[in-house]
């Protein structure tokens, strides 16, 4: 078994309360493409603590000679991640860790968010690699989480708009999602209105056959009245 161990902070110019948030939103930032899905498994209150355990789905961000070592079906790594959020003492902590592949490598990460100041907050991060298989992959591995942790500090950045170069990437994907909703809204919008003009052709031809059913039994009506008044006449003479 051989382990690799990494240690870093961060530094972001906002407060605790923004930056928390922004890292709770940053997986929707390009920065974070390799996100899959996100789910909530649990969250509660525990003296006034907020605690949350969440399943996240990522694409394998590792070198292709280790991908390469995977069993099949793991193309894609399991995270399961659990948080407790103080908001009286403005602390987040939160750790990481997968749970598949860690035969070949066990990442486990701690993440501490602590305010420095009105517009300042430190994030300090402690990842274990632990591989039963070979002291290469673990700082192989360790490598490629270096650049992951330059991205997700962007992806935090991006989130708080301090970061030009996300305004370039987020408009791209912007300008698709918009031109996708402008074309299923004009879709949607012919869609309605042939809906409509059927209904409104089906409500006039039931409105006109009423009017013709109203009219025929009203006309019927006058001709049995009409034929009883000529009756009752006949028999009076």
């Amino acid at each position: 078994m051989s382990q690799s161990l990494y240690k870093g902070s961060s530094s972001f110019k906002e407060s605790w309360g923004e930056v928390t948030r922004a890292y709770w939103s940053k997986n929707n930032s390009p920065f974070s493409s390799h996100i899959i899905t996100e789910d909530v498994l649990e969250r509660k209150l525990v003296d006034g603590k907020l605690h949350t355990t969440r399943f996240l789905l990522k694409r394998q961000r590792l070198p292709g000679w280790i991908l390469r070592l995977l069993p099949p079906g793991n193309g894609n790594v399991k995270v399961l991640e659990r948080s407790v959020i103080d908001p009286v003492n403005k602390t987040c902590e939160m750790t990481q860790e997968n749970i598949n592949c860690s035969t070949v490598c066990k990442v486990y990460e701690v993440l501490r968010f602590k305010e420095q100041g009105s517009r300042d907050t430190l994030c300090e991060r402690e990842t274990s690699f632990t591989s039963q298989i070979s002291r290469i992959i673990a700082k192989g591995t360790m490598a490629r989480y270096k650049t992951n942790v330059i991205n997700t500090d962007k992806s935090i950045n991006c989130v708080l708009g301090l970061l030009d170069e996300c305004g370039s990437k987020f408009l791209p994907s912007i300008a698709r999602n918009l031109s996708k909703f402008k074309e299923f809204k004009a879709a949607k919008s012919m869609e309605f209105k042939e809906f409509k003009d059927a209904k409104s052709e089906e409500f006039k031809e039931a409105k006109d056959k009423a009017k013709e059913r109203v009219r025929t039994e009203s006309q019927c009506k006058f001709e049995e009245a009409k034929g009883r008044v000529r009756s009752n006449s006949e028999c009076k003479l």
